[in-house]
């Protein structure tokens, strides 16, 4: 790709991430608080907060065979973006006439589905474009930038629900909207980008068989899965009773539970640049 159309790129990547973390800061930070909100039970926000991901997750596999139905890798993960934003409206929708577990667990699904299948086309598309001696550089500059708008978001988000205690469905309904729009021109900054001419991806198939050669060899890549898995395991076994936990049984308010949550952000933000260059230096595996 020409150094140009490589710049423009990278512009707009960091333009469109910022929108995305709109909506990820104003919106999916706030899901288990909008189940708290709900009243549902500690197991029933589990289970909302765990099994679509893993359904999601699961569809991933079948993904790519999708994919391989578009044009193209940017028509895919376009498309796939605005269908993401028009389900915060479809979530807004529900919160007033259909705020039941049984629908908000469904919508969950369709959301994981197809915000975790955008995944691998996206780190596809952006892995092409990226040149690698700036690649740890340019991303930690990247997510700098995203982590504080998401942060920004995030506290924006609590002020609104706190400031509508009484009448909390009107700020999940107006911080669900902002998730909306940010994702929206996520998508139209995505839409703008350059795109390249990627290969076919294998089939479900080609993937169990590659995947089944992994575990035999029990390389780098077996081992990383295994030390990832770990990680998310210990995480989600408390992750989703940490918004019952503040809200509920503490007590503290919708304002104390997001300066809680942004804390990471402000940790995040204010180190990936360190880590962006120090991943330059030695190395992401030593980092």
């Amino acid at each position: 790709m020409e150094k140009g159309k490589v710049k423009q790129n990278l512009k707009l990547s960091t333009i469109e991430g910022s929108f995305w973390a709109i909506m990820y800061g104003g919106g999916e930070t706030f899901l288990s608080a909008c189940a708290v909100f709900l009243q549902f039970s500690a197991f029933q926000i589990s289970f909302l907060s765990s099994f679509p991901p893993f359904i999601g997750s699961c569809f991933q596999l079948f993904s790519a065979s999708i994919k391989n139905k578009f044009k193209d890798i940017k028509q895919f993960v376009v498309a796939m973006s605005y269908l993401q934003a028009i389900l915060w409206i479809v979530l807004v929708l529900l919160l007033f006439y259909k705020p039941t577990y049984k629908y908000i667990l469904i919508w969950s699904c369709i959301y994981w589905i197809i915000g975790i299948a955008i995944q691998p086309a996206w780190t596809a598309w952006m892995g092409y474009f990226v040149p690698r001696r700036i690649r740890a550089r340019y991303f930690g500059k990247r997510n700098r930038i995203i982590g504080f708008v998401s942060f920004v978001a995030t506290l924006i988000s609590g002020y609104i629900l706190d400031f509508f205690n009484e009448n909390m469905i009107y700020g999940f309904a107006i911080i669900f909207i902002a998730a909306f729009l940010g994702r929206t021109f996520s998508a139209f900054y995505l839409n703008k980008k350059f795109n390249f001419e990627g290969k076919e991806t294998q089939s479900l198939f080609e993937y169990v068989y590659s995947f089944k050669n992994l575990i035999s060899k029990k390389n780098k890549s077996f081992y990383y899965i295994i030390f990832n898995s770990y990680i998310s395991f210990s995480i989600m076994f408390f992750g989703p009773l940490f918004s019952i936990y503040l809200l509920r049984t503490m007590e503290l308010g919708v304002f104390i539970y997001t300066i809680n949550i942004t804390l990471w952000q402000i940790s995040n933000f204010s180190s990936s640049n360190y880590f962006g260059r120090l991943c330059e230096k030695i190395g992401d595996y030593k980092v």
